[in-house]
């Protein structure tokens, strides 16, 4: 499939894997597939995005792109409401090509900015059969995307995907370094602190002086 993409999708995507890979700072990381994204997609003129909370079933804006409101970037969306939550239940690439036509995906909040978007496409991220996220962009006008930007954006997503997920790793293997650490670290102030072995025969040698000067 990847073959079948524009050359300059495929050299945008072929940029995103190699920052990708070299990036372990998750928020540096969310701009460039953002940026990556809206390179290989030229119709896109915003885009965000949403981590998936598997307790409370929701999504959260972890990060957008073109938004002015900060509210944008705080935004929660149940799992029953909104265009990117259809494709969190889906569970794959969507074009939407009138994001105000059903009620199900329509935005009728406060933040204006959200109001005006009028098609999107996305795609989840995925690891195996565990949802992480969507990433989604967006447009002011209708029918900006075609099935054509969901084969881009999916294979986006997949490669941010596996990029979240090693930032993850490397996070949890330097907690585990760190705390291996400090284990060792107190370890060893208690065995300093201790009384080693060459103070008992002191201790035993100044007892039994005690008792020859008692005697």
């Amino acid at each position: 499939m990847a073959r079948d993409l524009p050359e300059g999708a495929l050299l945008a995507l072929g940029r995103a894997a190699d920052v990708l890979g070299r990036t372990s700072d998750l928020d540096a990381l969310l701009a460039h597939v953002l940026e990556a994204a809206r390179a290989a997609i030229p119709a896109a003129e915003k885009g965000s995005i949403l981590f998936w909370d598997e307790v409370f079933q929701t999504l959260h804006v972890g990060h957008t792109l073109g938004y002015a409101d900060p509210r944008a970037d705080k935004a929660t969306f149940p799992v029953t409401r909104g265009y990117a939550a259809r494709c969190a239940r889906e569970r794959r690439p969507l074009v939407i090509a009138n994001a105000r036509q059903h009620a199900d995906i329509r935005y009728d909040g406060d933040i204006e900015e959200l109001r005006a978007i009028q098609s999107a496409v996305l795609a989840p991220m995925l690891l195996g059969q565990r949802l992480l996220g969507v990433i989604s962009l967006d447009a002011v006008t209708l029918n900006a995307f075609d099935e054509g930007d969901t084969a881009i954006l999916a294979v986006l997503a997949g490669l941010t995907a596996l990029a979240i997920e090693n930032v993850r790793l490397q996070r949890d293997l330097e907690r585990h370094v760190q705390e291996r650490a400090a284990t060792l670290s107190t370890g060893i102030a208690e065995l300093g602190a201790a009384p080693g072995p060459q103070d008992k025969p002191v201790d035993g040698l100044t007892e039994a002086v005690k008792r020859q000067l008692d005697d």
